[in-house]
């Protein structure tokens, strides 16, 4: 008699592969999504689901505004911020035209960092 496994074993072990193909799929997504979001090479993490926001300024008097701003709402770059998925973490990408924020999946572009609408979007993005 060849040893066979049971149908129950063979039914479990299934589901477990199954479960881990999801779960590497997931991370997979999350990765590509990280690398989409901040650029290949950068540490940042990505924002998802409530998680940190990401925005892109021109220069760096729009930067050091939006650094202001995130500091006035508890939201400053900084290491613990940022593992709460409540940070916000400002890009100066040279050239660049207005803010782009990225939070949770959602976008907004604004033709000035000190727009009210952004600020409002970065707010809601972070849950404040």
């Amino acid at each position: 008699m060849s040893a066979r496994p049971a149908p129950r074993r063979l039914a479990a072990a299934l589901l477990v592969l199954l479960a881990a193909l999801l779960l590497a799929g997931a991370l997979l997504v999350v990765l590509v999504r990280d690398e989409a979001v901040t650029g290949p090479g950068t540490a940042d993490p990505a924002p998802s689901g409530g998680g940190n926001a990401v925005v892109v300024v021109g220069d760096e008097r729009d930067a050091r505004l939006l650094r202001r701003f995130a500091a006035r709402i508890g939201a400053e770059d900084r290491p613990a911020v940022r593992a709460a998925g409540q940070a916000i973490v400002v890009r100066v990408r040279r050239g660049e035209d207005g803010a782009r924020a990225r939070v949770g999946g959602r976008e907004l572009w604004r033709p000035a960092a000190d727009d009210p609408a952004l600020q409002r979007f970065l707010e809601s993005g972070l849950g404040g």
